[in-house]
């Protein structure tokens, strides 16, 4: 992978964590899943301009992100409204070694050293992060932010 691949890459997680940053001190005047709703509205209104709308797709598409996309942002809004957004957002990152367990588990692909001392940093610093003084009795808020990854994952494979 060249230095602008890896630069491009890390730019999706930055903007993932940069729409919580925004959702945070919107939540003060909208409920989670009303934000939730009107940040796919923004991103629908602005993407339809060049994609064209898949006539005999509609239903299945619809059940599709109902399922994929509407619950599993709803869980993480919820959660988000709960807690911090820093801590929501390295609590969301927590995908990626879960991915790599279900993928153990479900397609039978066995990780590497590499990925099961990732997996270990990465399970110790949600341990450390959890108890932190900004999470501090805030267990739900890490449970939705944390289950909902889960249940994305599961709902992907």
């Amino acid at each position: 992978m060249t230095i602008k691949d890896s630069l491009i890459a890390s730019l999706v997680p930055i903007f993932l964590g940069f729409g919580f940053v925004i959702a945070k001190p919107a939540m003060d005047d909208f409920p989670p899943i009303l934000l939730m709703g009107l940040r796919f509205t923004f991103a629908a209104s602005i993407l339809i301009w060049w994609f064209p709308i898949p006539k005999g797709y509609l239903l299945k598409i619809f059940i599709a992100s109902l399922v994929a996309n509407t619950i599993q942002y709803s869980v993480t809004y919820s959660g988000l409204n709960l807690i911090d957004a820093s801590a929501a957002v390295l609590l969301v990152q927590t995908e990626v070694p879960f991915g790599v367990l279900f993928a153990y588990f479900m397609l039978k692909e066995k990780p590497t050293i590499r990925s099961l001392i990732g997996i270990f940093v990465a399970f110790i610093g949600v341990y450390i992060l959890t108890g932190s003084p900004n999470l501090d009795g805030k267990y739900l808020g890490i449970f939705l932010t944390i289950q909902d990854q889960v249940y994305g994952l599961l709902v992907k494979f």
